[in-house]
Order: C-alpha cells, then structure tokens, then sequence
C-alpha cells in the first residue's frame, strides 16, 4: 500500500497546466515545425534556457512553440522543458538533457512513439492506447512504454527508472527487467550489465527524483 501512495505523492507534485485535451496546433504553428515534418507536440511551459534545433537552426523555446519529429530539445543549467504531446500525454525534462523525438504515430485508438533522451524525463501516458514498440532510447537502456507513468534519469550515480503507474520493459545488451509495481524501481549500473531487479524506493529518494523534472 505505501508504494501505491508514494507513487500517487509522486504524480501529484509534478505537472503544472497540464491540459485537459489534445493540443490543436494553428496552421502557421504547424508550418513553423517545418514543412514535410508533422508536429508531435507543444511546448506548455520552460524554465531558465531550453532550445530546439531543427534543419541546422537554433532556436530558444518558449510556450506555445511548435515540437516536431525529428527536433532536437536541449535545456540548459537549471533548465526544464514540459511539452503536451498530440496523444494526449505530457512531457517533462530536467536540466542538462536532451531529448530527439524521432516518431509519434497516431492512430484512430493507440499511438506510436519513439523517442530518444538523455538526462531527467518524466513521461505521462496520454489517453491513447500505446501501440507495441513505443519505447525511449536512452545512453545505456531501452524503455518499452504500455500506457504508463514513468520517470528516468540519473540518482545516485547511476541511471535509474521508476514507475509511477502503468507497466515498462527496461532492456539493456545484457538483460530485460519489468516494472509492473506502482513505486518500484531498477538501476542500470551500463549498457553492457543487467538492470537490477525492482525495488521499492524509499520517501526521500522519490523526492529527490521528482526535484529533477519539477519547475522551481
């Protein structure tokens, strides 16, 4: 039980104007996300430097900006980025990462996404039924998504995946481990070792693991 109510203390201390539908993007935002490449999203809120790099350009993000497929999402010290995909679902970095969107499929009742990262993320499952395959990339493993709630990043020295709701595959070169356990995690010492089996995480630890996506 104490699991469960951590991982909903989690869920309840994050997100800030997360909307309550699919974003409608104007035709001028969508050609801004660059012809012959759809829009995956839009930016909802940023704090301190987060910037997109597209067709070789550099730009600042500010709210209501256009995401697209194939964007490279920077933040910068003390930075965070939060982003309401098509799909319904929310996305959050932490300072120092990035992030490649580099596919978000929508069907008529499930979504396909696939994403790369690097550094602190949160991602909150839209509405939309995940299709097989939907994963994030990270430098040392692989998360596959079922419709879930998931935070990712570095603690205490070493990449870390806890689940706040839902279900996610963590696979690395030398194993797979499953999180199925609202408040458990795995820790992926790298690429080339297993994740560790799922443990719960204490209070503190959680804390310390939602500061890194929270806006100040």
């Amino acid at each position: 039980m104490r699991r469960v109510l951590t991982a909903l203390t989690l869920a309840a201390a994050v997100l800030v104007a997360v909307p309550a539908a699919p974003p409608v993007l104007a035709q001028d935002q969508q050609d801004a996300a660059m012809p012959g490449i759809g829009p995956v999203g839009i930016v909802t809120r940023v704090a301190r430097e987060a910037r997109a790099e597209r067709a070789q350009q550099a730009m600042a993000l500010k709210p209501s900006d256009p995401v697209a497929n194939e964007d490279r999402l920077t933040t910068g010290p003390g930075g965070r980025l939060q982003v309401a995909l098509l799909d319904e679902g929310t996305l959050l970095l932490g300072e120092n990462a990035e992030l490649v969107v580099d596919d978000l499929v929508l069907g008529e009742d499930e979504t396909a996404l696939e994403m790369y990262v690097d550094g602190a993320f949160r991602l909150i499952s839209g509405a939309l039924r995940h299709a097989e395959g939907t994963r994030i990339v990270t430098p040392v493993a692989t998360i596959g998504i079922r419709g879930t709630d998931v935070w990712g990043g570095v603690i205490d020295g070493a990449f870390s995946v806890f689940l706040v709701e839902g279900e996610v595959s963590v696979t690395t070169d030398a194993g797979t481990v499953i999180l199925d356990t609202p408040g458990t995690g795995t820790t992926v010492p790298a690429a080339d070792a297993p994740p560790t089996e799922p443990v719960e995480w204490a209070d503190a630890k959680v804390r310390r693991a939602v500061a890194t996506v929270t806006f100040p």
